[in-house]
C-alpha cells in the first residue's frame, strides 16, 4: 500500500518524452512549502494522463504509472517530480504540456472487504510493494489494527527444538513469529544448529536473514545467541560465550509465498 493524499494533483508544465525522470508540474499558486504540500510524502505512486483521451477516458493505452522519489518547489506554482518510468505493468509514453499528473489508488493497493470484514476474493490480498513504499511504516498502528484491516493466517509449530513450541501469524505479505515456550538450557559456546521443526511454505522469508534471539543467562556471563530463518524455511541457533540460557525466539520478515492453504 503506496503513500497517498486526496487530491494531489496537477498538469505537466512542458512536454515530456518516454524517458524524461524530471516532470515540472503545475499546481497553483502559493508559497513554496503550500505548493510542494499538495503531494504526499515520498515515495509514492503517480498517474500520468493525457489532457484529452483519445476514449474520452484515461485508461492504460495512452496513460503511464510512475514512481514518485523526490519532490522539490522549482519555481513558482511549479513543483519538479523525480520519477521511475513505467511501473506497475505500464510502459513509458511520451506526454504534451497539460497533461494531468495524479496520486491515485491502484489493484496492487487494494484490500477488498465484505461488510462483514471478509475477503471478497478467493485468494487473500498479498502486497507487492517493499516495506519502505508501505503507509504503515508512517502511520502508529496497534495490533488490533492490523488484524481487523489485513488478511491473516495462523500456524502453530509444535516443536521447534528443546521442547519449544512457537507461533505464526501472517497478515498481508509479513510474518510475525514468537515462541511460545522458552527454549532452556541452551548450551553456551554450542555451533550452528538446526531446530527440529520448518517454517511451512506460505510463511518462509522472500530471503535469508538472521534475526537476533531474546536471551536470559542463569551463568555469570552473558552469552550471545544468534537465530536464523532461511529462505528455504530451515530455522538454526548458535550461542557464543559461558552459560547456558533460556531464549525467547521473536521477530518478523515479508514473504513472498502464496497465501497458505492450512
Amino acid at each position: 500500500m503506496a503513500l497517498a493524499k486526496n487530491l494531489a494533483s496537477g498538469t505537466l508544465a512542458e512536454s515530456i518524452s518516454a524517458s524524461t525522470t524530471t516532470l515540472l508540474v503545475y499546481v497553483g499558486e502559493g508559497s513554496a512549502s503550500t505548493i510542494k504540500g499538495v503531494w504526499p510524502n515520498t515515495p509514492f505512486y503517480a498517474s500520468i494522463m493525457p489532457a484529452t483521451p483519445s476514449a474520452g477516458v484515461p485508461n492504460s493505452l495512452d496513460s503511464e504509472i510512475v514512481k514518485v522519489t523526490a519532490v522539490s518547489n522549482d519555481q513558482v506554482g511549479n513543483t519538479a517530480l523525480t520519477v521511475i518510468r513505467a511501473q506497475r505493468g505500464t510502459t513509458g509514453k511520451a506526454f504534451t504540456e497539460g497533461a494531468i499528473v495524479t496520486n491515485a489508488d491502484y489493484a496492487d493497493d487494494a484490500v477488498l472487504l465484505s461488510e462483514e470484514g471478509t475477503s471478497e476474493t478467493e485468494t487473500p490480498w498479498v502486497g507487492t510493494d517493499t516495506i519502505e513504499d508501505n503507509a504503515i511504516t508512517n502511520e502508529k498502528l496497534d495490533w488490533t489494527t492490523l488484524k481487523g484491516n489485513f488478511p491473516m493466517a495462523t500456524k502453530e509449530l509444535s516443536s521447534i527444538g528443546w521442547n519449544t513450541t512457537a507461533t505464526l501469524q501472517r497478515i498481508a505479505n509479513i510474518v510475525f513469529i514468537v515462541s511460545g515456550t522458552q527454549i532452556r538450557n541452551f548450551q553456551a559456546a554450542r555451533a550452528r544448529a538446526a531446530l527440529a521443526e520448518s517454517i511451512p511454505y506460505g510463511y518462509r522469508p522472500a530471503t535469508s536473514g538472521g534475526i537476533k534471539g531474546a536471551t536470559q543467562d542463569f551463568g555469570a556471563v552473558n552469552p550471545q545467541v544468534s537465530w536464523e530463518v532461511s529462505h528455504d524455511g530451515a530455522m538454526y541457533l548458535s550461542c557464543s560465550g559461558g552459560g547456558n540460557c533460556r531464549i525467547n525466539i521473536f521477530g518478523c520478515w515479508p514473504t513472498t509465498d502464496d497465501w497458505p492453504t492450512s
